[in-house]
């Protein structure tokens, strides 16, 4: 029996205008109401999961979010990290120093600041108001950095992240994990810290097996968790290299997805 549910936000839990449906947020209350323990799980910092988790109007006391693509868990209460991981700030300034190389740009995050050099990078300031952080540019990330970050981003247009990937990764494949979040996000996280592998964290906090657990994302940056609960749930959107890694196709952010698998799934249980 599930008795916990990671969801992703973007592409997932939020529709294509970024907003939450009523049908999603009354499914998730449901799931609540039967002793489903929530944990948001997305790219984004903590910062950027406040906003969309007090819309879900849940207890908080009984949830959780997991942040930055799995480099921190957090309680939806107090917002209290109970599980973090960090990149190294030596490694993080020569990630820093290699990437400015290339046409692409940058962001750091730093509680409520997004740091970037190129305020004008692509979707910078997209990331900042989704996010509801404040914008703070520097001159160099590498020289202004004095703290380990949980993730660097960078963002730039699909196609020169799609050209420059292989050899932004060539000098530190096996320190740092890459994985894009989004056609235009290549995301630089912790070595072996993914989504799953904080669920897994999370759930045996809560004295829970991965059976109990199900896992709902669209993106390659969901993989992990979706192939590590129970019942992985991929979007009607998603690709099928992701769909052929799920025991649930859902359908699409645009349709009520989650609704719809939690619906078909749990409440069928």
């Amino acid at each position: 029996m599930i008795k916990l549910i990671a969801i992703d936000v973007d592409g997932t839990l939020l529709n294509s205008k970024h907003e939450l449906s009523l049908e999603n947020k009354k499914s998730i209350q449901w799931a609540e109401e039967n002793g489903i323990t929530i944990a948001l799980a997305s790219g984004r910092p903590l910062n950027g999961l406040f906003d969309v988790f007090k819309q879900l109007e849940l207890d908080a006391s009984k949830h959780y979010l997991i942040g930055f693509n799995g480099a921190v868990v957090a309680k939806a209460s107090d917002y209290s990290v109970i599980f973090e991981r960090t990149i190294e700030l030596d490694l993080a300034k020569s990630i820093l120093r290699h990437v400015s190389q290339f046409p692409l740009t940058p962001i750091l995050s730093r509680k409520t600041e997004l740091i970037v050099q190129d305020e004008n990078g692509y979707n910078v300031h997209g990331e900042a108001n989704a996010n509801q952080m404040s914008l703070v540019v520097v001159d160099d990330l590498a020289n202004y950095i004095d703290y380990q970050p949980n993730k660097i981003l960078i963002s730039g247009e699909p196609t020169l992240i799609d050209q420059y990937r292989e050899a932004i990764q060539a000098p530190f494949i096996g320190l740092v994990d890459f994985v894009k979040s989004a056609p235009f996000y290549l995301e630089i996280i912790v070595k072996d810290t993914n989504k799953g592998s904080s669920l897994d964290y999370l759930a045996q906090s809560l004295s829970l097996t991965k059976n109990a657990v199900m896992a709902i994302g669209d993106n390659y940056n969901d993989l992990s968790m979706i192939e590590y609960a129970e019942c992985g749930v991929a979007m009607g959107q998603a690709d099928d290299f992701i769909k052929s890694k799920a025991q649930f196709i859902s359908l699409s952010n645009d349709e009520n997805g989650v609704a719809y698998a939690i619906q078909n799934v749990i409440q069928k249980q």
